[in-house]
């Protein structure tokens, strides 16, 4: 149902009042939900496909040329996958600390932010600037344990820490927002039709390099 204006109407859930929370931020409020933002869990299914590909080198290696696969691997094959299982992970890692504390540095969160909903959308204080949106212009929410991570773009997002409130507006949230803010496509945030692109397109290589190798190396 809409209004005569044509725009959706006011989400229900606000007839006891608007949802306000306050509180001073942390690095931690950040990296405890970067896991669950979609565009980093892509960049952790692309780990697992670097890790993958490479055992599958290795074993299409081993069928083309069995006699080398029982000798011992010279340490400069080892050292490419070695730092990239080991470098990747801590590249990761270190993104993670510093998206945190980049993000509570920019909005001068330690000083004390305050999130409100309401009927009209979601606004969001902090020191210096002041954000509202309506719920229509918003992108996607999605819940973690410890926090609302609400996209206001395709790659915008304001992370709500839940101890930012009380127990029982937690629980009025946890059922308003699922209805009240889109579900839109965000940036960056596809994950297996891309990855399964570059599989295909690693696959056709490895077996290339592989044939070719044996062309030119004759036993």
């Amino acid at each position: 149902m809409t209004s005569e204006l044509g725009q959706a109407p006011e989400p229900s859930g606000f007839e006891a009042g608007p949802i306000v929370g306050r509180a001073q931020l942390t690095p931690d409020d950040f990296t405890a939900v970067w896991a669950a933002l979609p565009q980093n869990r892509r960049l952790f299914v692309r780990l697992g496909s670097w890790v993958v590909l490479i055992g599958m080198f290795w074993f299409v290696r081993g069928l083309l040329d069995p006699a080398a696969a029982s000798e011992p691997l010279p340490w400069t094959m080892l050292l490419v996958p070695g730092v990239m299982v080991v470098g990747f992970p801590l590249i990761l890692w270190r993104s993670r600390n510093a998206w945190g504390k980049n993000a509570v540095a920019e909005l001068r969160g330690n000083e004390g932010v305050e999130y409100r909903f309401d009927a009209a959308g979601f606004s969001f204080s902090a020191p210096g600037r002041q954000v509202q949106h309506a719920w229509s212009a918003l992108y996607r929410c999605l819940e973690t344990a410890q926090a609302f991570a609400i996209y206001t773009g395709p790659a915008a997002v304001i992370v709500v820490p839940k101890r930012a409130f009380a127990a029982d507006d937690q629980a009025r949230l946890v059922s308003l927002l699922p209805t009240a803010v889109p579900n839109r496509p965000l940036s960056g945030a596809a994950t297996w039709r891309p990855l399964g692109r570059t599989v295909l397109l690693w696959v056709v290589m490895v077996i290339a390099f592989l044939v070719i190798w044996q062309v030119l190396n004759p036993k």
